[in-house]
C-alpha cells in the first residue's frame, strides 16, 4: 500500500508534475478509511507522513497506511538528511512530509495532510487535487471515543474543528461528507474520485 521507509530514492521519486490526490479533514472525518478503500480499488498508492506521536488509537499498534511514527531522534535524522519537504509542530508533536514516491502503473499517489502543509505541497505538486472529508461535530466526537483517543486529545482537537475546517476550505477543490454508514461514504467517495480522474480533473488540476 505504502512504503514503509521515509527515504525516497530520487530515482523513485514522484514528478512535480504529476497528479496527486490529497485527503484532508478533521480528526475521525474517515480519511485513512477512505484511503485504504481507494488503495484496494486500485485507484491509488498510499504515501505515508511522519509523526513523533506516539500510537495510542485502536489499530496503531499495527503498521497505519499513511503514517509512520517516528522518535524524536529518527524525526532528526531524517530532517537533517533532507527527506522532508515540510514539516511542522501540531498538538505538541512533530510532523513531517516526505518525498512521494511514484505509484504503481494506472494508480495515483495519495496523501492525507493536515491544512497547515497544503500551502507547501501545492507548490512542490501544483497538480494535486485536494478532497476536504468532513462529518458534523457529533459523529467526529462520537469515532475518536471509538478508536480510544483520550478525553484531552478528543477536546484539544474539537477546540480546532472551526479554524481548521475554514482553513481547509480555502484549498479545497471537492468536499466529501461522511455522515452517514461506512459504506455510503466509501461508495460515494470512490465514485467520484474516479469520476474525476475519468474526466481528467487530476490532470488539469493546478
Amino acid at each position: 500500500m505504502a512504503t514503509r521507509e521515509i527515504l525516497v530514492p530520487l530515482e523513485e521519486r514522484l514528478d512535480p508534475d504529476a497528479p496527486v490526490i490529497v485527503l484532508e479533514g478533521p480528526s475521525g472525518a474517515g480519511k485513512t478509511t477512505l484511503a485504504c478503500a481507494l488503495y484496494k480499488a486500485g485507484i491509488v498508492d498510499v504515501n505515508p507522513t511522519a509523526s513523533t506521536r506516539p500510537p495510542s488509537r485502536n489499530g496503531e499498534d499495527q503498521p497505519m497506511p499513511d503514517r509512520i511514527f517516528l522518535t524524536n531522534r529518527e524525526f532528526d535524522r531524517y530532517s537533517q538528511n533532507g527527506e522532508f519537504l515540510d514539516e511542522k509542530t501540531i498538538y505538541g508533536h512533530r510532523y513531517g512530509i516526505p518525498h512521494l514516491r511514484r505509484p504503481a502503473e494506472g494508480r495515483e499517489a495519495l496523501i492525507v495532510l493536515k491544512p497547515v502543509f497544503i500551502p507547501k505541497f501545492l507548490a512542490h505538486y501544483p497538480k494535486a487535487r485536494v478532497y476536504l472529508i468532513d462529518a458534523l461535530k457529533d459523529i467526529l466526537t462520537e469515532r475518536m471515543h471509538g478508536r480510544g483517543q483520550t478525553e484531552e486529545d478528543i477536546k484539544t482537537r474539537m477546540q480546532e474543528y472551526d479554524l481548521e475546517m475554514a482553513e481547509g476550505l480555502c484549498y479545497a477543490d471537492a468536499t466529501i461528507n461522511n455522515n452517514g454508514t461506512v459504506e455510503e461514504f466509501l461508495l460515494n467517495a470512490i465514485s467520484q474520485i474516479n469520476a474525476e480522474r475519468r474526466d481528467g480533473l487530476m490532470q488539469s488540476a493546478a
